[in-house]
């Protein structure tokens, strides 16, 4: 089957749900792309799949994330429009392919492939994800250079892009990068700032994990820090707190619930997500009783209970 993923949503989060509308799209600008400056040299390019950044350095150019495969096209002619140069290197924030379909594409303008330990290797073999299957990635398109912790791109002169693995979160390969120079960090699927986010317990998702990771992001930014999320707009600190602050403490109110021995449907009846709704719980987007049931199944399967 086509390989296709929606990130924060919900038609992979549950039977009930089969068929939901996926994340809001974009305004195109350049060849169907929005492309938004979001420092001297990088840009964030939102088109139909996940955010993707380009940044241009004088030794090197990186890409992070390709989009969709039917999108990789209009991916390049919007490169094409920013810069001459090729892309040299292309990085993998995690396995979905709303984030990783337009790898072959890429791969064949000579651009090497690079992705987390784990996320190469899921890329690099079926998945299976609430009983829909993911083929591998086309080997030309699987990345070639993994690894485990951090990787460091030296693109040129006060251009570093440091990738640091933050454990099992949205899944099991999640990476966050971070331009100290430029002050822009890109979160992949870790953050979402429009609607309550999907974790995928499939491929090794840790709810506290994932909180764990947004509150070390939140370190990592200053009120300067500019912030490109899986989707949505381009984000600030103050957004990125709003949504730590949302996501934990809904977290904690339904782990507190379960360690009281109440029952699941007991938590969803009880609202944990209540004074949130409002905010995050967008037509369309992850309902907040599904949200409170995957983190209620995610905390028992983590306690092994």
């Amino acid at each position: 089957m086509r390989r296709r993923f929606l990130c924060c949503l919900v038609l992979l989060a549950g039977a009930a749900l089969a068929g939901a509308p996926s994340c809001p799209a974009q305004q195109p600008d350049t060849a169907g792309f929005r492309v938004v400056p979001v420092a001297s040299g990088i840009w964030m390019l939102s088109g139909e799949g996940g955010n993707v950044a380009l940044s241009v350095g004088d030794d090197a150019t990186l890409l992070v994330d390709t989009d969709y495969e039917r999108a990789a096209p209009r991916l390049l002619a919007a490169i094409r429009a920013l810069t001459p140069r090729p892309v040299r290197f292309v990085l993998d924030t995690h396995w979905h392919a709303d984030h990783t379909g337009g790898n072959a594409a890429l791969a064949a303008t000579g651009a090497v492939m690079v992705a987390q330990d784990n996320t190469r290797l899921r890329l690099s073999t079926e998945q299976v994800m609430r009983n829909f299957h993911f083929p591998a990635l086309p080997p030309a398109a699987r990345p070639v250079i993994g690894f485990r912790d951090t990787l460091t791109f030296h693109l040129g002169a006060g251009n570093d892009a440091v990738v640091s693995w933050v454990g099992p979160a949205h899944t099991d390969g999640d990476v966050v990068v971070f331009w100290r120079q430029a002050n822009v960090i890109h979160t992949g699927d870790l953050t979402c700032y429009y609607a309550y986010p999907f974790f995928d317990e499939d491929t090794g998702a840790d709810i506290l994990g994932m909180v764990a990771a947004v509150d070390r992001i939140v370190a990592m930014s200053d009120d300067r820090t500019r912030i490109i999320g899986g989707h949505g707009p381009l984000a600030s600190r103050a957004d990125l707190v709003q949504y730590r602050d949302m996501l934990k403490t809904i977290v904690q109110r339904v782990a507190a619930q379960r360690a009281a021995g109440r029952s699941v449907a007991d938590v969803i009846a009880s609202r944990p997500t209540a004074e949130f709704d409002a905010r995050w719980a967008k037509p369309g987007t992850m309902p907040a009783d599904t949200l409170v049931a995957l983190i209620y199944r995610n905390l028992r399967a983590r306690a092994g209970t």
